[in-house]
């Protein structure tokens, strides 16, 4: 196949792919720097709080990443539509997408009593569970967003709009790291006074 004179990408080609896929990266690596940036935040405030966040945020996220990968699905079929200059499909899909997110919240909130009798097996400190439990039940309350973000993402994607993937995402993240530095230093300062309190 030969280039167009105007140097336009080739259907298909490396060029096309990488302008989809770098806007998606940047998505990616903007959530791996808010979740350092938290890690660090929280170690801060205590050992037992950053000890308590990783196994609680990987048992929240084994029970709600199927439903993340069905809502996200939707996005298959939106990509064919789009293929096929289907317009009015592609909404389709992408709204039965987010009513399939929708749907799996109730399911989500099902599987807390699992996953808090989970977290007792664990054999970790009572102070640990204590905060792993803290940490699983908002993570599963707010399960939602997963699936949601799934659909939403999903769905841009593949209607080839990653520069609106990257706005919506990398935007308040940064944003996100910024807002928890006070916070963290508020925290941590309220942990120290309250450890230097003479018991009464």
């Amino acid at each position: 196949m030969n280039r167009p004179p105007d140097h336009t990408p080739l259907p298909g080609g490396y060029r096309e792919m990488w302008r989809i896929a770098a806007p998606l990266i940047l998505s990616m690596a903007s959530y791996t720097i808010m979740q350092f940036c938290d890690r660090v935040f929280l170690s801060r405030y205590s050992s037992v709080a950053i000890q308590a966040a990783l196994p609680a945020g990987i048992l929240a996220h084994t029970l709600i990443c199927f439903f993340q990968a069905l809502t996200g699905y939707a996005g298959t079929f939106t990509a064919h539509y789009h293929g096929a200059k289907e317009s009015a499909q592609c909404v389709r899909s992408t709204v039965q997408g987010l009513w399939l997110a929708l749907a799996s919240w109730p399911l989500i909130l099902v599987l807390i009593p699992l996953g808090l009798w989970l977290i007792t097996l664990s054999g970790h400190a009572p102070a640990v569970i204590e905060a792993e439990r803290v940490y699983f039940l908002i993570l599963m309350a707010g399960g939602i967003m997963v699936p949601l973000n799934s659909a939403i993402v999903s769905a841009l994607a593949a209607r080839k709009r990653p520069a609106m993937i990257t706005t919506s995402e990398a935007t308040p993240n940064p944003i996100q790291s910024l807002c928890a530095l006070p916070l963290g230093a508020v925290f941590s300062a309220a942990a120290d006074l309250a450890s230097a309190r003479p018991a009464m």
